[in-house]
């Protein structure tokens, strides 16, 4: 298978009437200029805690929110890889890295709190303050605002590898998408076009070891159940059935039997969208698969159904980050007015 001058940032304020603690942003201005580049891998998260902490109730908490399974993959990989160390170990070779939450639970606290720094020690960093006056409070805390945290490092993740492609797109595939399908894609340099055909159009970036893939289709608008999701997917099964072929002649279809297709409608810029998440699989005896993300909208002007969708093929290895950067580059997908 074919495989910073520093933003001013402001975030929000959590306020609870049963636990007392604010969660703020803060929106310090810096010179980017003077700061490092960030370090570690996608998906790291370093956890600045006492080692009693960790091997506590608090420890547990972290690990319950930032460690658990990724939901969209059928092997067992982690939201984030946590790298914990003590107060006393936050040295510089960590205090430059991407992802950084560090932890205060302390009887001197007076009043429980979350807050987000951007770019404190390194640029484009994550830097997270959780102080808490007791365990129960900084349970408490991050029980509340698991959510906004969690998709917050996730967004800042995806801006930090969509601004990378940006600088290294391909623009011939782009202007391709532009004439053929009325779109603009930030598509990095790495991947090719690989098949055109009447509707249909399949990228791939290909290495020895894995292959993320790209589908663009579109059909016009007839259906005024088109926007739900067995609708979607009956129209994935035809064209990939059609386009999307193994040389033992088996094709890609959903695996719906043994793993839930996520289904989720959504507006971005006053543009209404779904979502879809999943596994394919081959339908053959080469019993080839793995995970894959779709978005679908509609091409007002040209009265156009559009999906685009990204999809991973790496069998017995991690496909996560594979995914984050393919959902990052589909993070970047316009319609053309």
């Amino acid at each position: 298978m074919k495989e910073k001058v520093i933003y001013l940032f402001s975030f929000f304020l959590i306020i609870s009437l049963f636990f007392s603690f604010t969660f703020s942003c803060d929106s310090d201005t810096k010179n980017k200029i003077l700061l490092p580049g960030i370090t570690g891998k996608i998906g790291e998260l370093v956890i600045v805690i006492k080692k009693d902490n960790w091997k506590s109730k608090a420890g547990n908490k972290i690990r319950d929110i930032f460690a658990k399974k990724y939901e969209y993959l059928a092997q067992n990989e982690p939201l984030f890889d946590l790298i914990n160390i003590p107060h006393n170990a936050f040295s510089r070779i960590f205090k430059t890295h991407r992802n950084i939450i560090i932890t205060q639970i302390s009887s001197s606290i007076k009043k429980s709190s979350i807050s987000i720094k951007k770019d404190v020690f390194a640029t484009p960093q994550v830097f997270i303050s959780v102080i808490a006056k007791d365990e129960k409070d900084f349970l408490d805390i991050l029980e509340k605002s698991e959510n906004k945290i969690v998709n917050y490092l996730l967004q800042e993740e995806n801006n930090r590898i969509s601004k990378t492609y940006k600088k290294f797109e391909n623009k011939n595939i782009n202007s391709f998408l532009e004439k053929k399908h009325n779109i603009s894609m930030v598509i990095p340099k790495s991947y090719t076009l690989d098949m055109d055909s009447s509707g249909f159009s399949w990228l791939t970036n290909e290495t020895y070891t894995s292959t993320q893939g790209i589908f663009i289709y579109h059909y016009n608008y007839t259906d005024s159940n088109t926007f739900t999701k067995n609708f979607l997917l009956e129209k994935r099964e035809k064209f990939l059935k059609k386009n999307v072929r193994t040389a033992l002649n088996s094709y890609m279809t959903t695996e719906k039997e043994f793993f839930p297709v996520f289904f989720q409608k959504f507006r971005k810029k006053e543009r209404f969208f779904t979502r879809i998440r999943g596994l394919w699989k081959t339908n053959g005896k080469d019993k080839m698969g793995g995970p894959f993300v779709s978005l679908t909208t509609l091409d007002e002007k040209k009265n156009k159904i559009i999906t685009i969708e990204a999809y991973v093929y790496k069998p017995n290895k991690s496909k996560r980050d594979l995914l984050r950067q393919l959902e990052a580059i589909l993070g970047t997908f316009e319609v053309l007015e």
